[in-house]
């Protein structure tokens, strides 16, 4: 579907080219495969046989550059132009990963107040290893985790806000969470 940018708004605007900017690097990576493997095919059939098992070639590229050659099987392609795939997707298809913040105000009133934090962030950082704790000043601190999708990522942080509540209200400490904007 071709449109006029006269007459879209901008989130349509930005898609068709996102689109498009994805479609030239898909057709580059499989013309780099094709001519390094010496397959005797075109980027035309190339494109076929993926789009029988795949709705979205990228999808399969995404796909390939997680899973390896077995991402590939079911995919009637030369098995060294599938392998030259796999690398070439592997250096130039990375999934998007996504950040979920927040700040967290915690306050110690023991004696050792400053272990007692430090504890509790290192526990909540054994649920998921993709948390980051940032100081920004008493009592404010800044925490970052990394997933590969929103929804994943929301629902670790919320694990992990559970698990430093439950070991603020032990350690007789006072917390409170803000998710970022």
């Amino acid at each position: 579907m071709d449109i006029s940018f006269k007459r879209v708004n901008e989130q349509e605007r930005k898609n068709k080219m996102e689109s498009v900017r994805v479609d030239k690097k898909v057709e580059k990576l499989l013309e780099v495969a094709i001519s390094s493997s010496k397959a005797g095919i075109t980027v035309a059939q190339a494109r076929e046989a993926i789009e029988k098992e795949y709705e979205e070639i990228y999808a399969c590229f995404e796909d390939a550059s997680d899973k390896g050659l077995e991402a590939l099987d079911g995919i009637d392609l030369p098995k060294a132009m599938k392998e030259k795939l796999v690398e070439l997707v592997k250096k130039n298809v990375k999934k998007p990963i996504i950040e979920v913040s927040g700040i967290a105000k915690l306050t110690a009133y023991g004696p050792d107040g400053v272990e007692t934090i430090k504890n509790i962030f290192r526990e909540a950082t054994k649920l998921n290893d993709k948390v980051a704790f940032h100081y920004l000043g008493a009592p404010n601190y800044k925490l970052t985790l990394t997933a590969e999708n929103f929804k994943d990522g929301e629902k670790a942080l919320t694990a992990i806000i559970q698990k430093i509540e439950k070991m603020a209200k032990t350690e007789d400490c006072d917390f409170s969470f803000e998710k970022a904007k």
